[in-house]
């Protein structure tokens, strides 16, 4: 999931008119994190009240989340123009998120996805999804600068990845 994490930044890099190492000569010992998710039928759950996910809405707070989700009539739902939207699900294929890190690093030229699972409709009470998640980020140490403009749309002051986290995760608890 390194490997191919990187091969999408390099991607993102080139698609920005970056050298293609941009993100990438960051990501030597990255912070990362593995999840196996489980998102529990209506059995386990009860019904929903209206409005309700079975997982909040949050920005994830890496660069890039890759997702292996299953197909469900309640699932991953993404907020677009004002109104939360399915996602897309094409068998065989990883969904990928932009999260607040990757975000600013652009300069806000590819905002960080907002997203929630959403809970099975009542006609599908036994539905449970399982999604296989890798989200990466860079290495603790990393000098983040955002992008300028043109590409960058917000002139974030530069920052270290890790003094980022650290201060994101004082202020939650």
């Amino acid at each position: 999931m390194h490997e191919l994490s990187d091969e999408l930044f390099t991607l993102c890099a080139h698609a920005l008119g970056a050298p293609a190492d941009h993100f990438t000569a960051l990501r030597r010992d990255p912070t990362h994190v593995g999840a196996l998710k489980w998102y529990p039928s209506l059995r386990h759950l009860g019904t929903a009240a209206p409005g309700r996910a079975r997982h909040a809405e949050h920005t994830d707070r890496g660069a890039l989340t890759v997702l292996d989700r299953e197909y469900g009539l309640g699932g991953l739902q993404l907020y677009t123009n004002g109104h939360w939207v399915d996602a897309p699900f094409l068998p065989g294929t990883l969904a990928v998120n932009v999260g607040d890190l990757l975000a600013r690093w652009t300069g806000d030229r590819w905002p960080a996805c907002r997203h929630r699972v959403a809970p099975p409709p009542a006609a599908a009470p036994e539905e449970d999804l399982v999604s296989l998640l890798y989200a990466s980020g860079a290495d603790r140490d990393a000098l983040i600068e955002a992008f300028p403009p043109p590409v960058g749309r917000t002139a974030y002051p530069p920052v270290r990845w890790g003094e980022y986290l650290r201060r994101y995760f004082t202020a939650t608890r």
